[in-house]
């Protein structure tokens, strides 16, 4: 993960939090992938992890939000 706004440990320490108080959960991160890699409007956009990315939260919102 490139991302310098959330260092590794941090986010396998929310990890291991979510994990600890059984709170359903799935955090991804992208190898190369910099902050706001989602926006296409900005240098780090990457389109291939975007388009992942956009996969998964439209899962989560099908699963998540029915009606």
């Amino acid at each position: 993960m490139k991302d310098g706004s959330i260092p590794v440990t941090q986010v396998e320490e929310i990890e291991a939090e979510l994990t600890k108080y059984h709170i359903p959960h799935r955090i991804f991160t992208y190898e190369g992938a910099d902050h706001s890699f989602f926006c296409d409007a900005r240098g780090s956009y990457n389109r291939i992890t975007a388009e992942n990315a956009w996969k998964q939260v439209l899962e989560l919102f099908a699963a998540k939000l029915k009606n």
